[in-house]
């Protein structure tokens, strides 16, 4: 008796409650579905205002670049013409000019050194040369050890004082002035070519001649050099 009661009391609030859901379901669907739609609208609308401000952004023009001119006469038209290979020119510095004392002692040089090849050069080729040159006419014995280690000292020795292998100016380790004044008195106290070369070298010593000869171009040789 009492399982008959109970079981009606427990299946009528069941009911009651699936028939409420039911109702909420049916009222929310309308709610819902236009959610949806407003949803689909703002997304829309978003999508415009995007492809708008796209449209709206300004484009970037590249510069043209123009060619340069063909010729002379579209250079002239052109205020602000494009450089090329053919129309850059390199600047030339203009080389320093001597002045007149330069172009004096210049020319007193050369002219000293054009009086040495005429007349004291080939005293000197004769007597000098094998010490104070490159030019050298080696003796017989020259081969034979030892010796050879001497005269190799002597001429190394000779060129570092005097060098005449260039002409006038003179190498070695004095200037001009200093080398003519040099063999000016090796001349006068006969020195040069020294005793034991003599001695190995007949007719090696200076012919008065000779020393005049040397002596005459050396003064003239330092009065233009002193005068300027």
């Amino acid at each position: 008796m009492n399982r008959i009661i109970i079981f009606p009391f427990l299946i009528v609030p069941f009911f009651i409650f699936a028939h409420g859901n039911e109702t909420h379901k049916k009222e929310d669907e309308p709610k819902k579905t236009e959610i949806k739609k407003q949803a689909v609208k703002n997304s829309k609308s978003e999508q415009n205002k995007k492809e708008q401000t796209l449209k709206q952004k300004p484009k970037i023009v590249k510069p043209r670049i123009e060619d340069p001119p063909s010729n002379i006469s579209d250079a002239k038209h052109n205020t602000n013409p494009t450089p090329n290979s053919s129309t850059i020119r390199h600047k030339t510095v203009p080389s320093r000019k001597m002045n007149v004392e330069e172009k004096r002692a210049l020319s007193d040089i050369e002219s000293i050194a054009k009086s040495y090849q005429e007349t004291v050069q080939p005293i000197f080729e004769k007597k000098c040369y094998n010490c104070h040159s490159n030019t050298i006419d080696y003796p017989w014995y020259y081969k034979i050890p030892g010796i050879k280690q001497i005269i190799n000292h002597d001429i190394e020795e000779a060129k570092s004082h005097l060098d005449l292998s260039d002409g006038f100016p003179f190498g070695g380790h004095g200037s001009p002035l200093d080398d003519l004044g040099a063999i000016a008195v090796s001349v006068l106290i006969d020195n040069m070519p020294p005793l034991r070369y003599k001695i190995a070298h007949q007719n090696s010593s200076l012919e008065v001649e000779e020393k005049l000869e040397i002596l005459k171009w050396v003064v003239d040789s330092q009065n233009k050099l002193i005068s300027e």
